[in-house]
């Protein structure tokens, strides 16, 4: 999809964010994507990038994709490099460059009115969210759009890292080329939270995906009845959110279950839909 790869990798009308590996006779060999995050806000102070696809041919020189990370790194000396999902067999790779290494937490909230589960798989046992309309309050929360969206308190971006902007929130999520998201602000006294959402779906089934959140980690807690209404309204079979840093008793107490194990499934992939567990390096 060359839109798609456009919107994600080109820098201006003769780059792009790309760093190939050529053959004695220029055949591309290997490459390695990376994201700025000026590439969503070209007026972005901070200084990071997004590490993303990454392949070397078999018939390549080894160490060739170190030597495409290495000429990236050197390319962007002041620069924080971070990426996620890779593949766990370049866990020592990234140890060895000096990267700090974790898995992602992953929790979910189940729609407790759901009958059947076609795309997740859940238990009896399972702790469910009460969706009693009478336990929860209808708050007013504030959906953003290209019209509304600098009612949003730019202070609020002091609390991302790497730190973001409006101008990062219009072209990353509301000007996505093939997804539709879904951001959420919330403004309470003197907090300031947001989320950012998006459907996924398989077999005439929907779930739900917190991709971003915006605020002070503990402050999650303040989307709990929107959760709830989400969850009431939408049919979706559950809401999932991989993350780390978080407050872990803040989205324990918002609802959220922290799978343990794979007697629960809460699928990854659906381009093409896969009904298991991924593990997400970071």
């Amino acid at each position: 999809n060359l839109n798609f790869f456009d919107w994600l990798y080109k820098y201006d009308d003769n780059f792009y964010n790309v760093a190939i590996a050529l053959s004695p006779n220029s055949n591309v060999i290997g490459f390695q994507n990376f994201i700025p995050i000026s590439q969503f806000d070209k007026s972005a102070k901070e200084q990071h990038i997004f590490l993303a696809l990454w392949f070397v041919d078999d018939i390549a020189k080894p160490g060739t994709g170190l030597r495409l990370f290495k000429f990236i790194e050197t390319s962007f000396k002041n620069y924080s490099i971070s990426t996620s999902g890779f593949d766990p067999k370049m866990e020592n790779f990234h140890k060895w460059q000096k990267f700090k290494i974790g898995i992602l937490d992953h929790y979910y909230m189940i729609n407790p009115n759901i009958k059947e589960y076609k795309i997740c798989k859940t238990n009896r046992k399972e702790k469910k969210i009460n969706l009693n309309e009478n336990s929860f309050k209808m708050i007013n929360y504030l959906k953003i759009n290209l019209k509304n969206i600098n009612k949003i308190n730019p202070k609020i971006f002091d609390l991302s890292s790497p730190k973001k902007s409006i101008s990062y929130l219009v072209n990353r999520y509301l000007k996505h080329p093939v997804y539709k998201y879904n951001i959420i602000y919330r403004s309470h006294k003197k907090n300031h939270s947001i989320i950012v959402y998006r459907k996924n779906f398989f077999s005439k089934r929907t779930c739900i995906r917190v991709v971003d959140y915006i605020g002070q980690n503990k402050n999650i807690i303040l989307f709990k009845d929107f959760f709830k209404s989400l969850l009431n309204n939408s049919k979706c079979e559950y809401i999932d959110i991989y993350n780390t840093g978080l407050d872990k008793k803040s989205l324990i107490k918002t609802g959220f279950n922290l799978k343990k194990n794979d007697e629960i499934i809460i699928p990854d992939f659906f381009d093409p839909f896969q009904k298991k567990n991924i593990t997400l390096l970071y």
